[in-house]
């Protein structure tokens, strides 16, 4: 059992692979932090953008019809025609 033991202590056959998947770890969760900092920006951007066309949008628009009819219509504001 020691010697299974001081063999396994020894061993450094796996050390390259451990220390390449770490260092590449590292540089994959970095990509994605920025990556999803970008994304989340470009988003906030889009709601910024929808968000500005919602408030430019003109309601006040009034059609006057040739015929009249007995009938009040009412406008957008609650106003009775």
């Amino acid at each position: 059992m020691r010697q299974i033991f001081s063999s396994l202590l020894n061993d450094e056959a796996g050390f390259l692979i451990s220390s390449e998947l770490a260092l590449v770890s590292t540089v994959g969760v970095l990509g994605m932090t920025v990556g999803l900092s970008q994304a989340a920006k470009n988003v906030n951007g889009e709601l910024k953008d929808v968000g500005s066309a919602f408030r430019s949008l003109d309601q006040s628009a009034c059609w006057n019809f040739p015929h009249q009819s007995s009938a009040p219509i009412m406008d957008a504001y609650g106003g009775l025609h």
